[in-house]
């Protein structure tokens, strides 16, 4: 007989990991629930990996699972790969069940038939077994400080990103002026606009392209153009969802201000934005080029009532391309 076991706990770390296009908000993370059934499906895809989960309760009644976790980017730098987990064999699992969508989880932990348990969240622990499968989240430098900001960056670690996001929701929270009546239904494999774009643990790459700076975006295949000549009056440019970014350097870093955003949304949680808002960044190149702090400001005196500010490290882990984007 398959059971179906739950556990209460004081706290879960938040899966950082899972921050690549759209809220987990409706995951309740005041409780862990363990179930056991056959692995009838993987699919290795953002805008984040599903695996399906078929349990069988006392009756012999079956139910699909869908267990949910990362885009496959933020588990393969920690050394997970899709062959690891075996369709139609026996899996046991645990996470955090929605309270808004049946038979839905956020999947923490799991442990395959072959004894070895895989720790999806970020800072989690093994539950069954003594170590988890995988290995440590890589954050090794590679020197190539004479590519300058024109390379592929990466999130050096999710410790400190996924508190900076928080942050910015928080911040978001207490700045705003009016709270939408309900959050939109938005496509998760649809680029988002200005700010959001910019918020995930996903790599990103800036391009030179002589007057202008490409910035490449993992996140289904946005390109930003940041205008080193910009027009005389940027108010002759049409509205559009990343908006109209200009740039200038001051020794190492990289300012970029970006108005004329069309997109309606501060985040994926869609927060009201004005169409006023203005995106103040900075591209700091620190430790002689080895690390790139990235550093935005949100101003929006129409949906904003003070300036939100958010701000992680990038390093460069030797990625030459950002890779498939692959979204269903």
């Amino acid at each position: 007989m398959i059971k179906i076991a739950v556990a209460m706990v004081g706290s879960l770390v938040l899966c950082a990991q899972c921050w690549a296009h759209h809220s987990f908000a409706d995951y309740d993370r005041g409780e862990v629930r363990e179930l056991e059934g056959e692995l009838v499906d993987v699919r290795w895809r953002n805008p984040h990996v599903n695996f399906t989960v078929r349990v069988a309760d006392p009756n012999g009644e079956a139910t699909d699972w869908v267990l949910e976790t990362g885009a496959f980017y933020l588990l393969e730098r920690r050394g997970l790969e899709e062959e690891m987990f075996p369709v139609d064999e026996r899996v046991r699992a645990a996470g955090s069940v929605s309270v808004t969508r049946a038979g839905r989880m956020q999947v923490s932990n799991m442990l395959l038939p072959s004894g070895e348990e895989v720790v999806f969240s970020g800072g989690g622990s093994p539950r069954w077994a003594d170590a988890s499968v995988a290995g440590e989240w890589n954050s090794e430098i590679v020197d190539r400080r004479h590519l300058g900001l024109f390379r592929v960056w990466s999130v050096e670690d999710l410790g400190s990103y996924g508190p900076a996001v928080r942050s910015m929701s928080s911040q978001f929270a207490a700045a705003l002026r009016e709270e939408p009546a309900a959050a939109p239904e938005l496509d998760p494999c649809l680029p988002m606009g200005m700010p959001p774009a910019m918020i995930s643990p996903l790599p990103v790459e800036f391009v030179d392209r002589g007057d202008t700076i490409e910035l490449r975006l993992t996140g289904f295949g946005n390109v930003r153009s940041i205008e080193l000549a910009p027009v005389d009056d940027p108010e002759t440019v049409p509205l559009s969802d990343l908006g109209y970014s200009t740039g200038s350097w001051t020794g190492q870093t990289l300012d970029v201000r970006t108005t004329r955003i069309g997109w309606p949304y501060l985040d994926d949680a869609g927060r009201p934005q004005s169409s006023d808002v203005e995106i103040r960044e900075q591209f700091a190149l620190l430790d002689n080029g080895d690390r790139l702090q990235y550093t935005k400001t949100i101003v929006d005196p129409e949906s904003l009532t003070q300036p939100v500010t958010v701000t992680w490290d990038w390093i460069d882990i030797g990625e030459e391309s950002l890779g498939s984007v692959q979204c269903e």
